[in-house]
């Protein structure tokens, strides 16, 4: 394992990271990146989730260069009961994988996890991503099967 990166808490500061990530993301799924960075923006400029205590966007530099990303979300309950951090997106681009990137990843969104008191993360991943079940196993995760339900608009 290679320890040669950090992770960062992104703020409006570090936008520039967060434009390289989406370039470099876009290209490996044959996507424009240009189109990635105005999506952000926009999504940005509407909703400003990044002065959110509510959404977390995590980057993790090597060397100074981003090579993965991990965004969450925490959903208040209506109750007494404590909220779980949910992770909505987790990526390692493809030169970086396989050096703790998404480990150090996981392992921050935990910390904040335990800043604001939730009671745990969960997340969803596909049946057919063993990589990512094998990570997700190692760092704790209690794998369970359930139904995934969606409805696009």
């Amino acid at each position: 394992m290679d320890n040669s990166f950090q992770t960062i808490r992104v703020g409006k500061n570090d936008l520039a990271y967060v434009h390289e990530i989406l370039v470099a993301d876009a290209v490996e799924h044959g996507q424009d990146g240009a189109a990635a960075v105005r999506g952000f923006d926009a999504s940005l400029a509407q909703d400003d989730f990044l002065s959110s205590n509510c959404f977390w966007l995590l980057i993790a530099l090597d060397h100074g260069r981003a090579a993965g990303y991990l965004s969450a979300v925490r959903i208040p309950k209506g109750d007494a009961r404590k909220a779980f951090i949910y992770v909505d997106e987790l990526w390692v681009l493809q030169a970086y994988r396989r050096r703790g990137i998404a480990t150090a990843l996981l392992d921050e969104i935990g910390r904040v996890g335990l800043e604001v008191g939730a009671r745990g993360i969960r997340l969803i991943t596909r049946v057919d991503n063993s990589a990512g079940r094998a990570l997700y196993q190692r760092a704790g995760f209690d794998l369970q099967e359930s139904i995934f339900c969606q409805k696009l608009f």
